[in-house]
């Protein structure tokens, strides 16, 4: 388990997060949990752009595609994004839990399947 807290320039909203990662030989496995301070100048889909934006723009990846999604009763926003220099692969959902909560669920390949990350993705359950 990670532990990290900064000020994101892409919400301007301090936060505290926490990750869990497995790997194996072909993927890395990622849970992230987020949490804001309570802010009531940004939206559900700020936050989760804007996650999504810091991935973008610290990582150098290029975004494939990006949709917004619906879990449970919770704003998500799925997306795609490739590594130009490492040439790996991540798929992702981010969930918007609370207005100060989101949670992050990703997998990198380096050879991408499909059905492992279905599996994944949706062995998680938010109520």
């Amino acid at each position: 388990m990670g532990q990290s807290s900064s000020d994101p320039s892409y919400t301007g909203v301090p936060y505290t997060s926490y990750s869990y990662e497995s790997t194996t030989t072909d993927a890395i496995y990622q849970i992230s949990e987020i949490k804001y301070a309570a802010s009531d100048t940004i939206s559900d889909q700020q936050m989760a752009s804007g996650f999504l934006n810091g991935l973008l723009s610290s990582l150098d990846n290029q975004l494939i595609s990006s949709s917004s999604a619906t879990v449970g009763t919770h704003t998500a926003l799925d997306f795609q994004m490739e590594n130009d220099s490492t040439g790996l692969y991540t798929k992702g959902r981010v969930i918007i839990a609370s207005q100060s909560n989101i949670v992050v669920l990703f997998d990198t390949y380096i050879n991408y399947d499909d059905a492992n990350y279905q599996k994944f993705i949706n062995s998680f359950y938010f109520n």
